[in-house]
């Protein structure tokens, strides 16, 4: 088995490492259950949200956990990023993350399988404002699909974004 970041179904580690290696190895079997626990609880916060500090204490675990399990949920689309910060029990200023509900979050979607050359050809790499991203999310949940299959769409469809930021079909389409 190939390691991270070729394969999608390991937790990351810093190769070279036997004691990470180890670390990623004992968090195989719980990190979706945790990650799920994590999800629900930044869900039940609202528009409140929370920091990492706030998961780690309300769900009794530590930092070293809380904090891989909530990023893993930043990468899935599940939560975002806040403009808010709130101190911590040791008085730093701290990012306040919140949920969009209703998503799947029992599984990692990871980096996808490499495309067979006759469908794909090229990869494309994108960086997106937070705002682009949010929204990137949002047209991805209303449709039930992935954000990149909703990217894909956008390039492949012609869809243009307005000046508030909305997604639109360009008449000529």
């Amino acid at each position: 088995m190939k390691p991270w970041p070729h394969n999608t179904t390991q937790l990351p580690y810093t190769k070279g490492s036997d004691t990470s290696k180890a670390a990623a190895d004992s968090m195989e079997s719980r990190a979706p259950t945790i990650r799920k626990e994590v999800y629900d609880f930044i869900v039940s916060r609202g528009e409140r949200g929370a920091t990492d500090d706030e998961i780690a204490a309300s769900l009794n675990l530590r930092h070293q956990t809380a904090s891989p399990r909530r990023r893993n949920l930043v990468l899935m689309g599940a939560v975002h990023r806040t403009e808010e910060r709130r101190p911590t029990r040791s008085g730093h200023s701290a990012t306040v993350w919140i949920a969009t509900p209703g998503m799947d979050v029992r599984r990692p979607r990871g980096r996808p399988p490499k495309a067979p050359t006759n469908t794909f050809s090229r990869k494309l790499t994108v960086y997106l404002t937070d705002e682009q991203d949010s929204q990137l999310a949002r047209v991805a949940r209303d449709t039930n699909q992935t954000k990149g299959q909703v990217a894909r769409r956008l390039i492949g469809v012609g869809f243009a974004v307005g000046m508030h930021g909305e997604w639109a079909i360009p008449d000529n389409q």
